[in-house]
This record gives C-alpha cells, structure tokens and sequence, in this order.
C-alpha cells in the first residue's frame, strides 16, 4: 500500500458520503404543474465545468529590515479544477470545486546575489454558497456579478527549486512531506 493511500484512506468514507449528499438533488423530483396534469419526472438543474488560468505572483517579506535585503521577481504559476454549482433558490448556487495548483516565488539575496525560484503543487477543494445578481443598464442585461461564501481546503504536496548563484551554477532541491 502506497504511501498515498496510508495518509487519506481515513479520508476516503468521509468523501464517499459527500458525493452520495452532492448526487441526491441530482436524482429528481416529482412535480405538479395544474392538478389536471400527470406528475413529472424532472431532474435538478446543474453545471459541470473545467476552471484552467493562470497566475503571477510576487513574495512579500514582512520583516522590514529583512526587506531591504532581498528582491522579489515575478512567478508564473497555473491552476487546473473541475466545477459543480446547483440552484438552491432563486439567484442562489451552491458550489462545489476540486483541482490541482502550482504557484511559487522568485526572490534575489541583494548582498551576494543567488537567486531562490521555487515551485509548490496544490491539491484544492472548495464549497459555498454563491449569489448572484444581473447587471442591467436601460432594462437590458449586461452580465451577472458573483458573491461566493465558503470553505476552502488547500494541501501542500511538496515542490522543487532551484537556488541560481551569480556564477550560474545551479543546485536544485526538491522538497518531500511524509
């Protein structure tokens, strides 16, 4: 048995039982439109989707003396998730949302140079309630505008980096969580 399965297999009855939970609107519901009609089968509304975008991000030393000795550069980092929102009622969601992230930071030491550009990888989930309200101008709709309230889980997985000194020699490093 992997490492993997040792640290969530305690993990893995309590995710079960939310999807069962996140699957039972899902199923259906027996409505009545006028008495004279039969009873319908219909079937919640919902949306599934992919979230993949990108990001910059820049460290931010807190330490003000220690500020002064260190630059900090631009990093790229992306973020790939998949998406689930359901009415719960009018103009009002509920969301759910998994994915992977990598972000990192890039920071130069001024006093001798060496460069630290390290990567960390992210397993993410999140749920909450989202409202939403339509924009209009002149009774014609301009688009809709979020307010998402929620939880939100974030795991480190571990990372890589490289420290870049002003020679150009490199040393790699990769960061392991057991």
């Amino acid at each position: 048995m992997s490492l993997f399965f040792k640290s969530s297999a305690k993990y893995i009855k309590p995710f079960y039982l939310l999807l069962i939970l996140l699957g039972l609107p899902c199923f259906g519901q027996i409505e009545s439109k006028t008495k004279k009609e039969n009873l319908l089968l219909t079937t919640q509304k919902f949306s599934l989707g992919a979230r993949i975008g990108t990001s910059k991000t820049y460290a931010h030393i807190t330490d003000t003396d220690e500020r002064s000795n260190f630059k900090t550069l631009g990093k790229s980092g992306y973020a790939v998730a998949g998406h689930l929102s359901m009415p719960v009622i009018r103009g009002i969601n509920f969301i759910a949302e998994s994915g992977f992230e990598s972000i990192g930071r890039k920071m130069k030491d001024l006093n001798s140079g060496w460069v630290n550009d390290v990567n960390y990888n992210f397993l993410t989930a999140s749920m909450g309630i989202q409202k939403f309200l339509t924009l209009k101008k002149n009774g014609h709709p301009l688009g809709n505008f979020y307010f998402s309230f929620g939880p939100g889980l974030t795991r480190l997985l571990g990372g890589k980096g490289k420290i870049i000194t002003p020679g150009g020699q490199i040393s790699k490093y990769l960061m392991v969580f057991k």
